[in-house]
């Protein structure tokens, strides 16, 4: 027990944490044998540890610490980060969890801890010794992985309980990624809470601007159900079909 305190501490570790604290690899080997035998610490995955909280039973770290502490370069994000921040009404039993070094994908406590491969770290906040991406790089990212992750539907319901966005932390992030069809899809997608979110003009004038000449499409897996959006230069769904999604949301 002797190591118990600074383990819960760190409440998620792996045996390179261990070994500062002991500063003895076998001493740690030891320490990790020992306290998964007396249920003091738990394996989530290859290297990856938990210590137990005995007023409860449970870990210390909930799922989001979990997920944000794989590693030194993982976070919370997309629907995962929505979750975390209070925008979502269903609680899922996955985490999405972006990070700049692979790492496979694992299930914890019949939760799954799902992969997402980034080459950006911008826009990532640590609250509550969690590290997740900021509420603006979760809209422009589910937005963008619209066929991947979160589907048009999930991703409007999470945008419609926003209060507030800070407009150059969704351009700054945009520029980072610098894709045109991205400036696009972002602006269509906001302009239909632009007045909920008190966004300017100015914004969507400069959305348009980065977003150039290209046509493209807002989603690959459903362009059957897309038309061209004049002002926007792009093949996406309809406007009066993403109010209605929001309408039903609401009961009307």
């Amino acid at each position: 027990m002797k190591y118990y305190e600074n383990l819960s501490l760190l409440q998620v570790f792996n045996k390179y944490d261990l070994d500062l604290i002991t500063d003895d690899d076998n001493k740690s080997k030891q320490i990790l044998k020992t306290y998964i035998d007396k249920n003091i610490i738990k394996k989530i995955s290859y290297d990856y540890y938990g210590t137990i909280d005995f007023s409860t039973r449970d870990l210390y770290a909930d799922k989001f610490v979990i997920g944000s502490k794989v590693n030194k370069d993982a976070f919370i994000s997309h629907r995962s980060a929505f979750e975390f921040h209070g925008f979502y009404n269903q609680v899922y039993n996955e985490v999405y969890v972006s990070s700049l070094k692979t790492f496979k994908s694992f299930d914890f406590d019949d939760i799954s801890y799902i992969y997402v491969k980034t080459n950006n770290f911008m826009q990532v906040e640590t609250i509550k010794n969690t590290k997740v991406s900021s509420i603006e790089r979760t809209i422009v990212d589910s937005i963008k992985d619209v066929d991947k992750i979160s589907d048009i539907e999930e991703t409007l319901k999470c945008i419609d309980l926003i209060s507030y966005i800070d407009e150059n932390k969704i351009m700054n992030y945009l520029d980072s990624v610098n894709n045109k069809t991205l400036y696009k899809k972002t602006g269509y997608i906001l302009s239909i809470f632009r007045e909920n979110l008190k966004l300017t003009n100015e914004f969507f004038d400069e959305l348009k601007e980065k977003g150039g000449k290209v046509r493209g499409y807002f989603s690959q897996i459903n362009k059957h159900d897309l038309t061209y959006q004049n002002e926007w230069g792009i093949y996406a769904y309809e406007k009066e079909y993403l109010h209605g999604i929001l309408n039903k949301k609401m009961g009307k």
